[in-house]
């Protein structure tokens, strides 16, 4: 009988613990490529991010502004973007910074992100999350 009750508490376990954490994909190559939706906490903007591991669109859903990066790649888990085109209008005499990010968490519906400006470590960050599919 305890060894019954053992194997019903170990089954039990195991399916809440399925349930109630997200399940994680170990590679961040699985997101180098994709199409993903962005709600900045700090604004009601909406976001559709086409990546195809070399570059990377952000497309304003609301406004249809589309701006072009080039992706390099510092490892599996974190890049940084080269502006080519669209996007915010920068004064010609000032330099666009690069973006870097981060992937800090990875689900199959969403993934944890850290977004900084000139380098992953400045003090000028955000961290928010991207989703797999539009909400």
């Amino acid at each position: 009988m305890k060894y019954l009750l053992i194997v019903v508490l170990t089954i039990t376990s195991f399916v809440f613990l399925s349930y109630s954490s997200p399940k994680k994909i170990d590679n961040c190559k699985d997101i180098h490529t994709g199409e993903f939706y962005f709600y900045p906490k700090s604004s009601n903007k909406k976001y559709k991010i086409i990546r195809d591991g070399i570059t990377q669109k952000e497309i304003n859903l609301s406004s249809g502004d589309t701006s072009v990066s080039i992706i390099q790649w510092i490892d599996d888990c974190t890049y940084f973007l080269e502006h080519i085109s669209g996007g915010v209008i920068m004064p010609a005499d000032m330099k666009r910074p690069k973006i870097y990010i981060q992937f800090l968490q990875i689900t199959n519906d969403y993934y944890l992100m850290k977004a900084c400006i000139d380098s992953i470590n400045s003090k000028y960050c955000l961290k928010d999350t991207i989703w797999s599919k539009p909400k």
